[in-house]
């Protein structure tokens, strides 16, 4: 058994009770009525979200949830407009098949605009191995159909192009980073040693696209970890916002696994473009990846990481912030301890302007979702568990909410779960866990 197989096998001990939650049922093409969470979809005859590996979901700003998943080499697009009651018909993305990357941390991503247009980026796996394409769609508002598929990435030569992150600002414009082998690769075919891999990105704005375009990679930096999760947000910049293109003021930001000297996979942020500040110090030294990488919110200027990493003194899940870009660190709080067996934290600003930050747990036999929040990221809450399951599970997605503060947690085969979680951090605030429960 090695590191990580024990890592996941280690048992633990958690208190808590399980919140109100909103299930969605898709075992048809539509969905009105409730079910229980412990409902197995048993066939996929129709396109049906229940039966998807990975469920992705984004939150436009009218509050509309949209929500991104793969069945047998198609993605779908549907939404709900009132918070997971009806779900709309899924729309398919592809209309030719394709090997669409679709587990753990590799997954479609989707994000919509102000004005309603849609957009989604995945990974087409490609017959040579650990080779893969960035690929890219939108619906404009008022279509019935996504835009026919265009690649991303610029390179002639097959590489792996993957863990794709996106985001979209309020006027269209597209920003998109990921992972990226082309540079060792042909290192590789040169005889000479190449560490971790590379990040690159890419802007555009689809509506002036035409054509098969060629879309402009640019390279940001090398010696990254080879299979962790992005995290991309943006952040508030003292430029000036151009008044014809509505850009300015913001600028996106990246956080990564990072390969420091003897293969030491702290983590590292940098505005793309820009120098990388190194934000972890664990001091994780493992010839290898975990696919576990990190989350980031920003909230005004200040940035707010949460990460997990496996050193022998510092173990578990970690969170600290920045209010700049890394230059200076909070001190990191160790929040989720080895014993507790956690993992893949998501955090968010929510729809109240408050921090919330979700991670998983396992004991052996059952996952646990636990939740805490915090004002600014000085003081946090006491965590409590909000879900429990035994089978599996998706990754915990929390999704901020004008109406409140929502978290995804899907299991494959069954009905798909949103749980309400806009009540935490109000009353509970700052309470023991043991008074919360009584």
């Amino acid at each position: 058994m090695n590191d990580m197989q024990r890592y996941f096998s280690r048992q633990l001990k958690t208190v808590g009770t399980v919140i109100f939650f909103l299930v969605v049922a898709l075992a048809e093409c539509t969905a009105s009525t409730v079910i229980s969470p412990t409902a197995r979809v048993t066939t996929c005859e129709n396109p049906s979200i229940a039966c998807a590996k990975t469920v992705t979901a984004t939150v436009s700003p009218t509050g509309r949830i949209l929500f991104a998943w793969t069945v047998d080499d198609y993605l779908y697009v549907n939404y709900t407009d009132d918070r997971g009651k009806t779900l709309s018909r899924p729309i398919k993305v592809n209309e030719t098949p394709e090997k669409i990357a679709a587990r753990g941390e590799k997954r479609p991503n989707i994000a919509a605009d102000s004005t309603g247009n849609i957009y989604v980026s995945w990974i087409k796996k490609l017959p040579q191995k650990w080779t893969s394409d960035i690929r890219f769609s939108w619906l404009k508002v008022g279509e019935i159909n996504f835009a026919s598929p265009i690649t991303i990435n610029d390179d002639a030569e097959p590489a792996g192009h993957s863990f794709n992150e996106m985001m979209v600002s309020d006027v269209g414009e597209v920003t998109m980073v990921w992972l990226d082998s082309r540079h060792s690769r042909a290192a590789k075919k040169r005889g000479e040693p190449y560490v971790g891999s590379s990040i690159y990105w890419a802007t555009m704005n689809p509506a002036s696209l035409t054509g098969s375009p060629k879309i402009k990679n640019t390279p940001y930096v090398n010696g990254n970890c080879v299979c962790c999760r992005l995290a991309l947000t943006n952040i508030e910049t003292d430029s000036e916002i151009d008044s014809e293109t509505e850009t300015g003021g913001r600028s996106p930001v990246v956080m990564w696994r990072h390969i420091f000297g003897d293969n030491i996979r702290d983590h590292a942020l940098g505005v793309l473009g820009e120098p990388l500040q190194r934000v972890s110090f664990e001091q994780w030294q493992v010839d290898g990846c975990p696919h576990h990488g990190p989350s980031i919110s920003a909230q005004n200027k200040r940035i707010h990481m949460s990460w997990f990493n496996d050193a022998p003194n510092a173990s578990g899940l970690f969170y600290a912030y920045t209010d700049n870009l890394g230059e200076t660190v909070s001190p990191a709080l160790h929040f989720s301890e080895r014993a507790d067996s956690p993992g893949h934290p998501s955090l968010i600003t929510g729809g109240d302007g408050k921090l919330k930050l979700a991670w998983q747990t396992f004991d052996g036999a059952q996952f646990s979702i636990h939740i805490m929040t915090s004002s600014r990221g000085d003081q946090w809450s006491d965590a409590r568990i909000v879900a429990q399951f035994t089978g599996q599970t998706d990754y915990p997605f929390l999704l901020p909410h004008p109406d409140g503060d929502l978290l995804l947690w899907h299991k494959p085969g069954h009905a798909l779960t949103l749980y309400d979680v806009s009540t935490y951090g109000k009353e509970r605030y700052g309470k023991t866990q043991q008074e919360v429960i009584q």
